[in-house]
């Protein structure tokens, strides 16, 4: 809803995801400078700002921190809640409501936002029981149980969220259009997405799935989580344990099957307070062992060498395989000017509509579960010309589209479709006509093709000419060919649909 704008400006898929991209530029900032406010509850200013730097030059900010992804504005909100309820004068119910808003937003946003769960209830618990050093006996709550203090504060917090998210998602919902596709799991409605989302994410995962993924991050980030071990053990020494409470929002690596690259900006941002705790504790052992000066030129000489890695990671950037997503983008609009259904891995081309499933490893798990084809449904539905071969489980012929297609839809795009250009496929098909034989051309769906062979053909009984069009209804999607031309017979000849227009000149991309 928020983006209903973005196609209005012109241009194709990548121009407006690097606009999109702009506009997540500035929450990463709000989310920067929210950093800095919950590290100063308990490190000093520098600490604070060096905490905020360090969590920046990340890999996995750097890279993701302004992605066009529900996680980008997941990032300020839960940094917001965070905020409430680490507040050092408000009324506990105050802080309760004002975080259960906030997250509230952030669950009608995405169901992620859940995840911050440990994190909420240790802070409440620290407050509830009094056990945070330096916070005033007001700010902690009325002296009294503390199980039910924390009850209440729970049961408040609660009750914000759910009318705060109710009243987003029924927007959301009453706004969406008519014709909205069903690419989708919200489109089947908001309890059955969640209660989807926690099994197949939560409930059904192993123990620390996605272990490998963190390992290679962790190994291009290591400095951050070392300093942020380093971290831990100083709040433990010295007795901060709200701060040491935002560690928790690193548990979804316990749990979470999707905790990939792109998610670790949001889960990584309230633990970074850590950092603040890391860079107190190495000015506190610098002071003993050095003068003042000489520890201040330590530490500004530690926040520019951050600094100048996070410019060169961030100039290393650029990847060339950008430059084949361009290429891809600008073709698919030149062979299909108008907008036309299609097939392929992720959606690629967001101005056409997509007449498959998102097949994610999610996606392709439910739907090898289900066991139900889905490639004869499109066809009948929407009758896509175009499919996109941009990932191995939908390149015909393929290894990983034998592994992850039933057998049905891998043989219908098969035989469904012909290459056009590097991963463009269009609807058609392809034949050899020996001489004085007769042989069936079977099509997908119902249509005007178009000839490519060296020579006229007869197709149902008619003579057709090369680059003539034919048009093919429902009830004729078998077609007797024979070769009129006794010096053709034995070469190849294809119809392809119609209205594609030819390839573009240039070369198609390598590689994936």
């Amino acid at each position: 809803q928020l983006f209903r704008w973005l196609p209005g400006i012109g241009g194709d898929e990548i121009a407006q995801l690097t606009l999109a991209r702009g506009v997540m530029w500035p929450l990463l900032a709000v989310g920067a400078a929210q950093l800095y406010r919950l590290a100063r509850r308990w490190f000093e200013p520098s600490a604070a700002a060096l905490a905020v730097l360090s969590f920046l030059a990340s890999w996995t900010t750097l890279r993701h921190g302004a992605a066009f992804r529900a996680d980008s504005m997941l990032l300020p909100l839960q940094l917001a809640a965070l905020l409430a309820l680490t507040h050092p004068t408000h009324a506990p119910r105050r802080r309760a409501l004002q975080a259960g808003a906030w997250l509230g937003l952030a669950t009608a946003l995405t169901l992620k936002a859940a995840l911050l769960a440990p994190v909420v209830l240790a802070l409440l618990a620290l407050r509830a029981s009094g056990a945070e050093p330096g916070v005033a006996r007001a700010a902690r709550g009325p002296v009294g149980s503390p199980i039910r203090h924390l009850v209440a504060q729970c049961a408040w917090l609660a009750l914000a969220a759910s009318l705060v998210a109710g009243l987003a998602l029924a927007l959301h919902f009453a706004a969406l259009d008519a014709t909205a596709g069903g690419a989708t799991p919200a489109a089947t409605g908001p309890a059955t997405a969640a209660g989807s989302a926690w099994q197949r994410t939560v409930a059904n995962a192993e123990f620390a799935p996605t272990a490998e993924a963190w390992r290679r991050l962790a190994a291009v980030d290591l400095a951050w989580w070392l300093a942020s071990l380093g971290g831990a053990a100083w709040c433990v020494v010295t007795r901060r344990w709200s701060a040491l409470a935002c560690a928790l929002a690193l548990t979804p690596l316990l749990y979470y099957r999707n905790a990939f690259a792109y998610y670790y900006v949001p889960m990584c941002a309230p633990a970074s307070v850590l950092l603040a705790a890391a860079w107190e504790a190495l000015a506190a052992g610098l002071r003993r062992l050095a003068p003042t000066r000489t520890v201040e030129l330590t530490l500004g000489g530690l926040a520019v060498a951050v600094a100048a890695s996070a410019l060169l990671r961030a100039n290393a950037q650029h990847e060339p395989r950008q430059q084949a997503q361009r290429a891809v983008v600008a073709a698919v609009h030149e062979i299909f000017p108008d907008p036309v259904p299609y097939l392929d891995h992720s959606g690629m081309i967001a101005s056409f509509r997509k007449a498959n499933f998102f097949m994610s490893s999610w996606g392709i798990a439910e739907y090898r579960a289900a066991g139900r084809p889905f490639v004869a449904g499109a066809f009948a539905r929407h009758a896509p010309p175009l499919l996109l071969a941009n990932r191995g489980a939908i390149v015909p012929h393929s290894t990983a589209a034998a592994d992850e297609l039933l057998a049905q839809d891998r043989e219908s795009i098969e035989r469904s479709y012909v290459p056009y250009w590097g991963p463009v496929y269009v609807a058609g098909t392809t034949g050899v006509l020996p001489a004085g034989e007769t042989r069936t051309l079977s099509l997908p769906f119902a249509g005007r093709y178009r000839l490519e062979a060296p020579a006229a053909i007869e197709l149902s009984g008619r003579r057709v000419e090369p680059g003539e069009v034919v048009h093919v209804d429902a009830g004729q999607l078998r077609l007797p060919a024979r070769q009129l031309a006794p010096e053709a017979a034995g070469l190849g000849v294809r119809l392809v649909w119609a209205a594609a227009r030819p390839a573009p000149d240039s070369p198609p991309p390598r590689g994936r």
